[in-house]
């Protein structure tokens, strides 16, 4: 058995795999495989892949495309690895952070449900910042199940990415953990919610892990509808599959995710034409209560905007920070 397995779903990526794909191999040992999905590209990714993989302890799959999703369900059906963790494949690891994973993994003396990853934005003029969600090692020691959903739920942002994280593999199998098959935006936020809601043994790598590469790309229109779908979808399944019950109070602490997922959304809003808008305001005004159960400081002034000014005016409030930030 391999100890860790790297996923990675491609899809048109050729400027950027072998970075992507080298930024892993040049770090692994025996120990680590790479499994490449090639999604369907129309690019020259799958000539690349079928390349990267005459090399040792990496598997290649060419499919149809289904989108990354169902890519990285075939790629965990694949893995051989006790952990398994996933790689888009125009971002890359930090140097080193696979040496320090595998330390990690082998001191803990006991299998680690999940484990979060630090992570970092680098951008095209080559700066970087860090992500912050702001786990730390000290932050989950010695924490019940309810302290940590809590503590979890009090960072700044909620840890919703499936790539700052790694996985027992044996975890997500008993718990039937997979990414949903159903083509939205915003696929990582179920997994990593019931990754987190479900797992019992946590530990954090609080060193540098994963590196996300942003680009200079427009979001169109419809991208922008995409996501503020997939959003409202994912706190309506949230509030369905954890409810707050006398007997799980820390339930409420999932809100608190929704919550900061619903200010992630009122951007996307904000950038909807106003037809576009019509259709999703009644959803939006539904579910602009979860504000009322944020643990950050800039939740509760969403909140307050929210209840003052409505969603509309708040959105291009949001909108408005957002444009001199960039």
């Amino acid at each position: 058995m391999k100890t860790i397995s790297f996923i990675l779903p491609v899809y048109n990526v050729e400027n950027y795999l072998k970075e992507t794909f080298y930024s892993i191999y040049s770090q692994t040992d025996e120990r680590c495989e790479i499994i490449l999905i090639d999604d369907g590209s129309t690019d020259a990714s799958p000539a690349i892949v079928d390349e990267l993989g005459r090399l040792d302890n990496v598997k290649i799959m060419h499919k149809e495309n289904g989108g990354p999703s169902l890519a990285r369900n075939i790629g965990l059906s694949m893995a051989e690895g006790k952990y398994v963790t996933f790689v888009d494949s125009d971002d890359r690891l930090a140097k080193g952070s696979v040496k320090r994973l595998l330390n990690l993994i082998d001191s803990a003396g006991i299998d680690i449900d999940l484990i979060f990853m630090q992570a970092i934005k680098f951008y095209p003029d080559g700066t970087s910042e860090r992500i912050g969600d702001g786990i730390t090692c000290s932050g989950i020691r010695n924490k019940t199940k309810a302290q940590l959903v809590e503590y979890i739920a009090s960072r700044p942002k909620f840890p919703g990415s499936a790539c700052t994280k790694v996985y027992l593999k044996d975890f997500l199998v008993k718990n039937g953990i997979l990414f949903p098959d159903d083509g939205m935006l915003s696929e990582d936020l179920g997994f990593a919610r019931d990754c987190i809601m479900l797992a019992e043994r946590y530990a954090v790598l609080d060193s540098p892990y994963y590196e996300y590469r942003q680009r200079n790309n427009s979001r169109s229109s419809s991208s922008n509808v995409k996501a503020v779908t997939s959003i409202l979808k994912f706190i309506r399944e949230t509030l369905r599959k954890y409810p707050v019950t006398m007997e799980r109070m820390y339930n409420f602490n999932v809100v608190s995710f929704c919550a900061y997922e619903y200010s992630v959304c009122l951007l996307n809003y904000a950038l909807l034409e106003k037809e576009e808008k019509s259709k999703l305001k009644k959803d939006m005004d539904r579910y602009k209560w979860v504000l009322s159960c944020s643990k950050t400081k800039y939740g509760r002034i969403i909140n307050i905007m929210v209840r003052f000014l409505g969603v509309d005016l708040t959105a291009k409030c949001v909108k408005y920070v957002y444009m001199k930030r960039k």
